[in-house]
């Protein structure tokens, strides 16, 4: 199983090794000469010679800026970009990484996101799932996995791949066939550093997306590339292909530069990511079939003698019809070692190496959901919050667990959700932070690290009936509008021991936490995002240093109405509303806010180009009364109105006179 310690050891290890060799790729690069980042003249030689002339798609120029490609380019790639699958389990509710065909009938993947036949068996392939050209979602063809039939491993610690045998279609209409397959090639002529690669992908376990060309190799390696390209939890297991639509890699790690800028001060990108070569997959396999022959594996390895993604666009040559075989699992460790996503290139530098612990792009969720303690009421000195109190008077609306409370409420890591069945998002989440002991998380490793940044893969909690929570069909029909919205924010409740803010990130990024929000929304609403951090940094004595905070959708009876991909409808909340706990100086006190998105909700997606025409318009975050918000949600909040710090403007400019006060600056904070 992956192990952040292990992983660390390795970065450690391998970090002086590629150094000179990522800087001098940089430097060539930078200064407009990548053909030089490549300091094999013969592979430079082999390499030009075959993207120029033999290659399944010629590229006019290979080096340079210029992104001169046959028209080809896109037809061949659309072909290959048909073998990617989103790779799911849970019975397709959460995403797990990326796998491709690499024959008719077998997929590869990384070990880490299948890492033995057991997961495999539990696993669907999804193919086809994203989005057509009028950007609706394609209908997904789903395929159960066949570990029985064949399963052939090499662990994350070495090459980190796995190889599983394709079964039969659980959904959809399409056949296998129809997908086409990326043979492995272990040609050397396929790739140099300085060249472009392209990467198909499942970021987040979101539609396909296709990271093209500007994505320079820097560095290599027996066993590895490393290049610079977008990639995010969920692209494990991606193909990295050069510009003819060969594989040259297998995705499997990423994480942030030690450093961003070369010797000179030009700034370098702020991702790195590497991925395992095709030819030492092929060199295994082939060492593989040595010692213990497959059918299934034999079709790979003849397979990997074609020199483009076969198709239905170009038909496959022919491929012997193969027996069933017996059940056969082989999983193989080789004795190599394997650099992972290592630091920027930079100077050489003396006394200890600085580290960037990175890890698989595959997001983990602990299931034991019965570690959690939730919010604790007694959390803040001498002000208590009744939860159930407070949730007394929709108690009849509240949705049923499967498992769990009766009182329906689900417990995570410092925090809590209590759930609208009718309305399938959450009356409120109620978080505990601790700004003493807070540990921000890194979204690529999942781990602790110096900063903190956005994820985007969401699950499922089996604690509760999916048909009461909105998942991903509705984002993704509504795609153009709306963002998955954190209720709790990601790095609120992450503190405590490492182990638990590793599971307090993870537990913000389930679905009953989440709520349908503009795609705006978060970049336009500067006070209702920041307010938790400037009530911590807002002085220095301990009482200041822990926060609960209350917060949830608006339900109105007039909220818009959106619907999903299986046509069902939601009406989705225009207002949200938040409640500040803390106790400062020793004296209790509560802030109520309240913020509305309905503005933005005509605002089809579009680039936010910082100022000028394409700026994200203002959102105002209003204070208010705490009984105001008790009108506003059905709650009950009278045991925390005595502390309500809020004092309405001499007049209040809106027409129905509720008590708003618009915030404008930090100072307007009580």
């Amino acid at each position: 199983m992956y192990q952040p310690q292990e992983l660390q050891q390795i970065v450690e290890q391998r970090l002086e090794q590629t150094r000179r060799q990522r800087l001098h790729s940089h430097t060539e690069i930078q200064q407009g000469r990548p053909d030089l980042a490549e300091d094999d003249p013969q592979r430079r030689a082999r390499f030009e010679a075959h993207m120029s002339g033999d290659a399944p798609v010629n590229a006019e120029k290979v080096w340079g800026d210029a992104d001169f490609v046959d028209a080809v380019f896109l037809l061949v790639g659309s072909r290959a970009a048909r073998a990617v699958a989103r790779i799911v389990t849970d019975a397709g509710r959460t995403p797990l990484g990326t796998g491709f065909l690499v024959s008719p009938r077998v997929l590869i993947t990384n070990n880490h996101v299948l890492e033995d036949a057991a997961s495999a068996g539990d696993a669907w392939v999804q193919f086809n799932y994203e989005l057509d050209e009028t950007f609706t979602p394609r209908p997904p063809d789903v395929y159960a996995l066949r570990p029985d039939l064949y399963f052939h491993a090499v662990s994350w610690q070495d090459l980190d791949f796995t190889l599983v045998a394709v079964g039969e279609r659980l959904q959809g209409t399409g056949s296998l066939s129809a997908q086409g397959y990326c043979p492995l090639s272990d040609r050397p002529d396929k790739h140099a550093k300085g060249a472009t690669v392209n990467i198909v992908q499942h970021p987040g376990g979101d539609y396909k997306k296709l990271v093209l060309r500007g994505n320079r190799i820097v560095a290599r390696t027996d066993k590895v590339l490393h290049y610079e390209a977008d990639t995010e939890g969920g692209s494990s297991g991606s193909p990295v292909f050069n510009d003819a639509w060969e594989v040259v890699a297998l995705h499997h790690w990423g994480s942030p530069h030690l450093s961003t800028a070369l010797p000179d001060g030009q700034p370098l990108g702020t991702l790195v990511n590497e991925g395992v070569r095709i030819s030492a997959i092929v060199e295994s396999l082939r060492a593989a079939r040595d010692h213990l022959p497959n059918p299934y594996l034999d079709e790979v390895l003849a397979a990997s003698a074609q020199s483009r993604p076969q198709g239905s666009a170009a038909s496959p040559p022919a491929m012997e019809t193969l027996p069933s075989p017996a059940p056969v699992e082989a999983r193989l460790s080789v004795p190599i070692e394997i650099t992972v996503r290592l630091g920027t290139p930079g100077p050489v530098q003396t006394g200890p190496a600085p580290t960037a612990p990175s890890g698989p792009e595959r997001v983990r969720v602990d299931r034991n959901y019965g570690n959690r303690p939730g919010f604790d009421g007694a959390f803040l000195p001498g002000l208590g919050v009744p939860l159930a109190d407070i949730v007394a008077p929709v108690q009849r609306q509240i949705a049923p667990l499967l498992a769990g409370p009766s009182s329906g409420l689900l417990s995570y890591q410092h925090f809590s959700v209590v759930m609208n069945g009718g309305r399938r998002l959450a009356f409120l989440t109620a978080t505990n932070i601790d700004g003493a002991t807070y540990i921000p998380i890194d979204r690529s490793t999942g781990q602790p690290a110096a900063e903190a940044a956005e994820g985007d893969q969401w699950f499922e909690d089996t604690r509760i009936d999916p048909a009461l929570t909105v998942t991903q069909p509705f984002y993704s029909a509504n795609s153009r509008t709306f963002d998955r919205g954190h209720l709790t924010r990601r790095s609120d409740p992450t503190w405590g021991t490492p182990e638990k803010a590793v599971r307090a990130n993870a537990d913000t990024f389930h679905f009953t936490n989440c709520s349908p929000q503009h795609w705006l929304f978060n970049e336009s609403v500067k006070y209702w995002q920041g307010v938790e951090r400037h009530y911590l940094e807002f002085g220095a004595t301990l009482d200041r240093s822990r926060l609960s905070v209350l917060q949830g959708p608006v339900f109105a009876p007039d909220d818009p109405v959106y619907t999903d991909t299986a046509g069902r409808d939601l009406q989705v909340p225009v207002q949200f509303w938040k409640l500040v706990l803390r106790v400062q100086n020793g004296v209790p006190q509560a802030t109520a806010l309240l913020v509305s998105q309905r503005d933005l909700l005509p605002l089809p997606r579009k680039p936010v180009l910082p100022g000028g025409d394409g700026s994200p318009p203002d959102v105002t975050t209003f204070l208010t009364s705490v009984a105001h918000l008790q009108d506003q949600t059905g709650l009950n909040f009278t045991s925390l109105a005595p502390y309500d710090t809020f004092r309405p403007p001499p007049a209040i400019p809106h027409a129905e006179g509720a008590p708003l006060r618009a915030i404008t600056s930090w100072a307007d904070l009580p």
